[in-house]
């Protein structure tokens, strides 16, 4: 009986060794991310405020007393608090895109970053070249990533159209972005916000933002060179991806495994990058980690069932059926301890904000208890959390990007 115990104690041993591996984890499952609206963190340096000699509003955008507008935050902000962000036990921190912008649009600024014009290098309003690689060098020594945001969807509205439809660029304008390839107006889908043609959410304009022809060669490998570029110039450690589900497949599966590339021969082995697909729905959430066009994106699904839970006490058999989806985003390479959980960020409004909302004024203890439930959650459950800069500190602010 002992030597029958002993054969088949050392056949499960075998099987074990052969067939049992561990769980896969991604490059953003060990992440701890401090999310950071660069204008908006820290004016570390007053010189750099206006982006340059006019001091116009037109021209600088600079406002700080009115939230739509710059407000001075800068590189060397960031900097200067990088052993704060540390001592929370940070891994990495992601700040909004660096690039050039149109500084001023309609009755708004780009303090948020998103109407890029030159990706070739950094906006002045954020500081220079040397002020931002010195942020990469500082977060390196405390053996902290840099992930910045990237654009490949859209460019700055630039582009218009005369009475016939017809797509423009004023004389001003025509040679304003860089690389100089952004400037033929046959890159992009030229359809406008509403398209009678084509596919709305792939080649319309997003809120009016010049929409690129993502399937066009020319963009793809235009786009690959940038971004590749950023790596090796810059020394950055990851990538965010703003609109994601607003650009076709086909790129995404040429243009990450080059990122992933151009990374192992920076010699970063673990370089994070993420997607933002602003979809709760895990069915269709999934599908862009398990169809292999991104390694993870923001689990948007995640943030719906947490905020739902700790803001009005809802049952805890919604919160479980999230995990129960989790097997949506397992493949050979990618699971769901990949994702990039986050409670709030710029687009929607904080976590705080939340919960404000579901306590009555006067009751800051019950609103304590849920923000440190929803902190909670965020850190200790699966996924590599994402913490919008000064959730930690209980802000609140009023929903969007602007506080």
């Amino acid at each position: 009986m002992a030597l029958a115990l002993a054969t088949v104690s050392n056949s499960y041993a075998e099987v074990k060794s052969d067939f049992i591996k561990p769980v896969i984890r991604g490059p953003q499952s060990d992440e701890s991310v401090y999310f950071i609206m660069t204008d908006r963190f820290e004016n570390g340096d007053t010189s750099n405020d206006y982006g340059g000699t006019d001091k116009s509003m037109s021209v600088s955008g600079y406002v700080p007393e009115d939230i739509g507008w710059w407000h001075g935050g800068d590189f060397k902000g960031i900097t200067k608090r990088l052993d704060y962000i540390k001592s929370m036990g940070f891994t990495s921190l992601w700040i909004t895109p660096p690039v050039v912008q149109r500084s001023v649009q309609g009755n708004s600024s780009a303090y948020h970053g998103y109407w890029g014009i030159d990706f070739t290098t950094v906006d002045p309003h954020l500081g220079s070249e040397a002020d931002f690689k010195e942020l990469v060098t500082q977060a390196h020594k405390l053996n902290m990533k840099v992930i910045i945001d990237v654009v490949v969807n859209h460019t700055a509205d630039v582009i218009y159209y005369d009475n016939s439809g017809r797509p423009q660029v004023s004389a001003a304008e025509a040679n304003i972005k860089k690389p100089e390839w952004l400037n033929l107006i046959s890159n992009y889908h030229n359809l406008g916000n509403n398209p009678r043609i084509g596919n709305s959410v792939l080649d319309g304009d997003f809120y009016g933002l010049d929409d690129l022809e993502t399937e066009n060669p020319k963009v793809i490998s235009g786009w690959i060179d940038v971004w590749s570029n950023w790596i090796t110039k810059f020394d950055i450690d990851g990538m965010r991806i703003d609109t994601f589900k607003h650009v076709n497949p086909e790129f995404w599966k040429a243009f990450v495994p080059k990122m992933q590339a151009a990374a192992i021969a920076a010699g970063k082995k673990d370089f994070p990058i993420f997607g933002e697909a602003s979809d709760t729905d895990a069915q269709s959430l999934s599908t862009y980690v398990a169809g292999g066009e991104v390694p993870s994106v923001l689990d948007f699904d995640f943030q719906k069932q947490v905020k739902s839970f700790v803001q009005f006490g809802v049952s805890a058999e919604a919160l479980a059926e999230l995990f129960n989806r989790d097997d949506l985003y397992t493949t050979s390479t990618t699971n769901a301890y990949g994702l990039a959980t986050f409670l709030g960020n710029h687009d929607m409004g904080r976590i705080g904000y939340f919960l404000s909302k579901a306590v009555a004024v006067g009751e800051s203890e019950t609103l304590l208890e849920r923000a440190k439930l929803a902190n909670a959650a965020l850190f200790l459950l699966r996924g590599g959390p994402v913490l919008y800069y000064g959730d930690e500190k209980g802000m609140t602010g009023t929903g969007g990007d602007k506080k």
